[in-house]
């Protein structure tokens, strides 16, 4: 009850103090009604993760990374419940191969050696002003003790690349010249 102005700084007391009183009438109902609803248990905690990582079982899913990165898994792909993060991590990829530039952050999607009986899609963020015109966009990939491979099977949407994949592995942006020819990935 809001008290008018013209009735003084006694009618201005009042009114602050009705003001005051309705946050605290709100807390004190939510805390009796926490105490209702008979004797189901409280529903579980969601599971904590980090940022970017998520259980896809024979369902498939999706699991978007924090700088953007995205991996999306179709039914089908995995046979069994597995682990899947996609993050910003290069920190133990192979040495990148010469001769290459690159679009952007070497990203992990893991589980390395994942066995996957369809392909999934990624989508990376790049800097496209790091693709020369004339030049169009391609994605390496890499897996622990194997050679670089070069996906040129890439389309841009906006600042991503997307793509498909047939493994987990290391991935980074790189950008092919139209008239250049490439060294031989090793």
């Amino acid at each position: 009850m809001t008290q008018p102005a013209s009735h003084g700084p006694r009618g201005c007391l009042h009114a602050a103090i009705a003001r005051a009183r309705q946050p605290l009438a709100v807390v004190l109902t939510l805390i009796a009604l926490a105490g209702c609803g008979g004797s189901a248990a409280p529903p579980p905690a969601a599971e904590t993760r980090p940022s970017g990582t998520g259980i896809i079982g024979s369902v498939g899913g999706a699991v978007r990374g924090v700088d953007g990165a995205s991996v999306s898994v179709p039914a089908g792909a995995l046979g069994r419940e597995t682990s899947v993060s996609i993050a910003r991590d290069g920190s133990e990829a192979p040495p990148l191969p010469p001769g290459f530039k690159l679009t952007s952050d070497v990203f992990a999607l893991l589980p390395h050696g994942a066995t996957l009986a369809r392909p999934v899609t990624v989508r990376l963020p790049f800097d496209p002003a790091l693709i020369a015109q004339g030049d169009r966009p391609a994605v390496l990939k890499v897996s622990p003790g194997q050679p670089w491979e070069l996906i040129e099977d890439v389309r841009v949407e906006g600042r991503t690349l997307v793509f498909e994949t047939s493994s987990f592995s290391w991935l980074v942006g790189t950008a092919l010249g139209a008239r250049r020819l490439l060294p031989p990935i090793t």
